[in-house]
């Protein structure tokens, strides 16, 4: 497991790849029972229970009463507009979309210094003290972390960003899993606080731009990440052009 990485957050992560990746289990198909997976992935029953539900959150897995949890019909998307489920480069396609991020991300932070109420102002801040307690007492933190962004989207009052952000982040959720966990909590940690810091003093340029270098950071880390695990990328000089301002 990797350090400073909860238990739960780990298994979560197996399950992910062993979906997205491996293909272990194919969409529609029944997962074996929460005996067996804690058995497999030598864990408790009730670290198995507490994954799934994570799982289910992430639309990775659909759990049915009475019948068991399979595998999402479309795993890692929620509404796939964009066909992302059907790319069959998936560790690439979470580096594109880290990308994309840093772009529309920092737009959004932009309408929500203008648009935003105070009472959103301070979700959001509580979102990310939330996110920080988390991750500094080694818990699951992911789903603090998906809301505080999908905040930031609803609060710049643009349609558009609130339904598209959560999206294009619970596609790049395999990311998550992928990247270094001390990498990605510093990267947090410190971002996070940056942007909190610069909608709350409206400072429409401060928070677009910590979040910009948030999102790139996180492409960094995963660029850096997948290279250490051996995992194909296109070549930088394409994925420079690609991502020219």
């Amino acid at each position: 497991m990797k350090q400073g990485s909860s238990l739960i957050d780990h298994v979560v992560c197996q399950i992910t790849d062993a979906v997205l990746s491996e293909q272990e289990w194919l969409p529609g198909e029944r997962l074996p029972n929460e005996l067996q997976l804690a058995e497999k992935y030598a864990v408790s029953r009730n670290t198995i229970r507490e994954a799934i539900k994570i799982l289910n959150a992430n639309h990775i897995l659909v759990t049915k009463a009475h019948s068991g949890t399979y595998v999402a019909q479309d795993p890692g998307v929620d509404e796939d507009p964009f066909k992302f489920a059907e790319v069959e480069e998936k560790y690439q396609l979470m580096l594109d979309l880290y990308e994309l991020r840093t772009l529309v991300e920092g737009a959004a932070a932009r309408f929500t210094v203008r648009r935003a109420s105070d009472e959103e102002i301070q979700e959001i801040l509580r979102y990310e003290m939330l996110c920080r307690e988390l991750i500094l007492a080694g818990k699951p933190w992911s789903e603090a972390d998906r809301n505080f962004h999908a905040a930031i989207a609803s609060a710049s009052h643009n349609i558009a960003f609130r339904r598209i952000i959560p999206s294009i982040h619970q596609s790049a959720y395999l990311g998550y899993c992928v990247m270094d966990e001390k990498r990605n909590q510093e990267n947090t940690l410190r971002y996070h606080a940056l942007i909190a810091e610069g909608l709350a003093r409206r400072d429409e340029v401060g928070a677009s731009m910590a979040s910009r270098y948030h999102l790139r950071q996180a492409v960094e880390d995963l660029k850096v990440t997948m290279a250490e695990q051996g995992i194909q990328i296109r070549s930088e000089p394409e994925m420079e052009r690609g991502c020219e301002e």
